[in-house]
């Protein structure tokens, strides 16, 4: 997976925890700073609240510092979602 500014490394387990609901945002480990979350989490008035504001809640999403704009890098359909998921858990643990 890549977002605009390359390819962001995440830990394995991150995502795991994220995909459980143990915590509302993965952070990337490595490449560009990219943060997978879902909108509706952040406050209103915070960079992820307003980058993802015309979003509907619960729209799972990527988002990189390394971008300019205040856009996410990636918004994942609903189907996208569930596939990315699937995919992730599907991996050995690390």
């Amino acid at each position: 997976m890549s977002a605009a500014g390359g390819a962001p490394v995440f830990r394995l387990s991150e995502l795991a925890g994220f995909f459980d609901q143990e915590i509302a945002t993965a952070e990337s480990v490595a490449g560009p700073l990219t943060f997978l979350t879902r909108t509706g989490i952040a406050a209103p008035d915070s960079i992820v609240g307003e980058a993802t504001a015309d979003l509907p809640d619960g729209t799972l999403v990527l988002l990189s510092v390394a971008v300019e704009d205040t856009h996410p890098s990636t918004v994942f359909t609903a189907s996208e979602a569930a596939s990315f998921e699937r995919w992730v858990r599907s991996l050995p643990e690390d």
